[in-house]
């Protein structure tokens, strides 16, 4: 259930399974969705990172998503790089699987670490989500 190998996260030289940490987030409040991907980074070989789409109307306040995942996970798990996205924001293949690739360079541009960002994000504007 921890996903296939090749979907591993390797950071620091530790293993990260991205369905643990998605099942983490998702069980968060006003969470719809989270995808978990792996995001390159000349430091740490690989960072975890997570597109989360909030539940409609919600907004998430990304110190308390953080706070909630540490208490949750060991802190290698816990995503160092964050994007509160749309739902058709998402990149997806024509079947609707995410391209993860794709998702990686979308966080690699328009995510915030949870260190740096502690305000209400809600979700992006023009998303089809209300603001």
């Amino acid at each position: 259930m921890l996903g296939r190998l090749s979907d591993m996260i390797k950071t620091s030289g530790a293993n990260v399974a991205p369905a643990e940490v998605e099942r983490e987030i998702v069980a968060l409040d006003d969470v719809a969705s989270a995808h978990v991907v792996a995001v390159p980074d000349p430091e740490r070989g690989q960072l975890v990172g997570a597109a989360i789409v909030p539940r409609d109307g919600a907004r998430l306040d990304l110190s308390v998503v953080r706070a909630a995942l540490r208490e949750r996970l060991s802190s290698y798990k816990v995503p160092r790089l964050v994007a509160v996205v749309g739902f058709d924001e998402l990149p997806r293949t024509p079947s609707m699987k995410i391209r993860k690739r794709d998702l990686a360079a979308l966080l690699r541009e328009r995510g915030t670490t949870l260190d740096e960002r502690s305000a209400e994000a809600g979700p992006p504007p023009g998303c089809g989500l209300p603001d």
